[in-house]
């Protein structure tokens, strides 16, 4: 795949169309995803959050320019990927990794990238450690990786691997045989979920991620697809000051998009110098707030591709 650097100058909005299901070969198995648009388009890789997968964007993408060929892919464990084997606990971290292999197979030296969640997190980091390839960086209600206390992370450490443990069993016995449900149950269950996380997700955005989490075993009878070691919290994490060194070095034009309910996860004193040296080294950095929850790209999508395409066709200096 090989599509142009430009973008072209006549564009029509709300016409990009899902194309192909993508799958990339590691050494474990695939990382698969979804395409919108024309491989000759303008290059934009999506990453989707934690425990979630491509269909995160299903319905915001084909509400943006027809110009764009946007990647959509899965990490491992996540969606249609091929999971890690056994016994290996997965850290977020790694998954700049992941996509970095993803780059290299495509062959892309520019792109732009949207991120949520996790897939915002992963696009700081990706960022800071490669400049000179993401010419536009939109986080998607994620301000920053998230970060703890120097103090915390022994803990932290301790804790995340009695988990990651406690997780082999079930592993083992979910590979052997795997829970099923009617697939109107794997939908509700997300939405509960969701609910009681306090960003709910409408049925629509649940089915939307359900059609990618789950697969069918019978007539009525439906599995989840994401691997059950993700049930554990990443052991590694950045302290806050070391993280602040890590994006001194983002210089990416950065559009940061956070919903307005239920609010920051993590204190101001904590969130603030981050958003602070994203001003001092982004080309160009834009802070806005949108209607909605966690989840505004699915439930209220139309409000949020308005800003995306201002952002994307934009003139930067």
């Amino acid at each position: 795949m090989a599509p142009n650097d430009k973008v072209r100058n006549e564009r029509t909005l709300g016409t990009l169309e899902a194309t192909v299901e993508i799958q990339i070969p590691v050494p474990w198995g695939h990382i698969a995803g979804r395409a919108w648009g024309e491989p000759t388009g303008q290059r934009v890789l999506a990453v989707h959050g934690w425990m979630d997968n491509a269909g995160t964007f299903s319905k915001l993408f084909p509400l943006l320019d027809s110009s764009l060929y946007i990647v959509a892919i899965e990490m491992p464990g996540h969606g249609r990927s091929s999971h890690l084997p056994p016994g290996i606990p997965y850290h977020y971290i790694d998954f700049v990794a992941s996509i970095r292999r993803v780059i290299r197979h495509l062959g892309w030296n520019k792109f732009w990238y949207i991120g949520h969640s996790m897939g915002g997190s992963l696009g700081f980091l990706y960022s800071s450690l490669y400049p000179d390839e993401v010419e536009r960086f939109i986080s998607l209600d994620q301000l920053k990786t998230i970060t703890d206390e120097s103090k915390e992370c022994r803990f932290r450490f301790a804790d995340g691997i009695n988990a990651f443990l406690s997780l082999d069993k079930i592993q083992i016995q979910e590979m052997k045989s795997p829970k099923t449900f009617p697939y109107e149950l794997i939908v509700h269950r997300l939405m509960e979920y969701t609910k009681h996380s306090n960003y709910p997700l409408t049925e629509e955005g649940a089915k939307a991620l359900s059609v990618r989490g789950s697969r069918q075993v019978t007539d009525n009878e439906w599995t989840y697809n994401r691997d059950q070691r993700l049930m554990s919290s990443s052991v590694l994490r950045f302290t806050h000051c070391s993280y602040l060194d890590f994006i001194a070095n983002l210089q990416t034009p950065l559009l940061v998009v956070l919903a307005i309910d239920p609010g920051p996860s993590e204190s101001e004193r904590v969130r603030g110098p981050a958003r602070e040296s994203y001003k001092r080294t982004s080309k160009q950095f834009k802070l806005i707030y949108l209607p909605g929850n966690h989840f505004l790209h699915l439930n209220n999508p139309k409000d949020l591709a308005n800003e995306i395409s201002q952002f994307l066709f934009q003139k930067i200096e």
